[in-house]
């Protein structure tokens, strides 16, 4: 596994790749968020490059990513966003998927 920095970049400039790994949804298709906390609120801009932002709940600074699994746990869609964002951020996330 990459340092996180060198995963952030590398992820960057070929997240269009992803689209290729993707599965397909099911009936018992869910979504549901994950935080991934990176660093202590007390080092929170210490950096310019800084991604992530002071979340509600922990109070730590990073992401929260959105995952859309199917039946067999495959991934069909993917969004993150900051950790002070609310979960129903990722409901266009769904919309591609309704009916």
């Amino acid at each position: 596994m990459p340092e996180r920095t060198l995963l952030l970049r590398l992820l960057k400039t070929h997240w269009h790749g992803c689209n290729y790994l993707l599965a397909e949804p099911t009936f018992f298709t869910v979504i549901d968020t994950f935080p991934i906390e990176w660093i202590f609120p007390i080092r929170q801009g210490r950096s310019v490059q800084q991604v992530g932002r002071k979340g509600r709940d922990k109070g730590g600074v990073g992401v929260k990513l959105c995952w859309l699994l199917n039946q067999a746990g495959r991934v069909v869609a993917w969004d993150w966003n900051t950790l002070q964002v609310h979960d129903q951020c990722c409901n266009p996330l769904v919309r591609p998927f309704i009916g």
